[in-house]
């Protein structure tokens, strides 16, 4: 029998409601973790009182830690993330940052996902202060993890090719889909939607 891993999840990042499609990935990607059931892996999630108030069924399915900080201020979170996070997560085999930054300060070796890397692309959509930070941290942190997690393809080769990531060091973990789910399109529907309108945005 394997010996058990255990897993942090860094979502001290994760602001409910706020962080768009990131979060529906994140959560979406761990709802899938549990369903697989595997007994060699152990996750524990690290976050604020607001994502798990949010989500309550998390601390139904995972081990959770509450940090003591809420998710209103950024420079608080980050504070939380190089000190608390730090110490909590010691004993821990390796910690997933899930929101593409691994802060300064960590006990463990560290995996990240980078979900697209538009503040580097196209900083203009960004605030001076953000494009800074990220622009800082970002390149930081593919660096400082032992695998670099992204969506697709596309984001794939942009980290390799922007950033100077081995390819070996990068993985695609793509977006979820449940086309039999009510409420979501299954292929046939697709079809006729596409037939009738050509193009169509959901």
């Amino acid at each position: 029998m394997a010996a058990m891993v255990t897993v942090g999840v860094n979502l001290l990042w994760l602001v409910p409601g706020v962080v768009g499609g990131s979060e529906e990935y994140t959560l979406r990607l761990l709802g899938a973790l549990d369903q697989l059931g595997a007994d060699d892996l152990w996750l524990r999630l690290y976050g604020s009182p607001d994502l798990f108030e949010a989500h309550p069924y998390l601390a139904r399915q995972f081990e959770t830690r509450v940090s003591p900080v809420r998710s209103g201020s950024k420079g608080v979170r980050i504070g939380a993330e190089n000190s608390w996070l730090a110490a909590v997560s010691r004993h821990d085999d390796l910690v997933h940052h899930a929101g593409g930054v691994v802060p300064l300060v960590r006990s463990q070796t560290s995996v990240v996902t980078i979900h697209d890397l538009q503040p580097l692309e196209m900083p203009e959509n960004f605030s001076a202060l953000k494009q800074r930070w990220l622009g800082t941290m970002v390149p930081r942190s593919v660096r400082a993890a032992r695998l670099v997690l992204c969506p697709s393809e596309f984001t794939a080769g942009t980290i390799t090719g922007l950033l100077g990531v081995p390819v070996e060091r990068v993985r695609v973990v793509h977006h979820g889909h449940e086309p039999t789910r009510p409420g979501v399109l299954d292929d046939d529907a697709d079809a006729a939607l596409r037939a009738r309108y050509g193009r169509y945005l959901l």
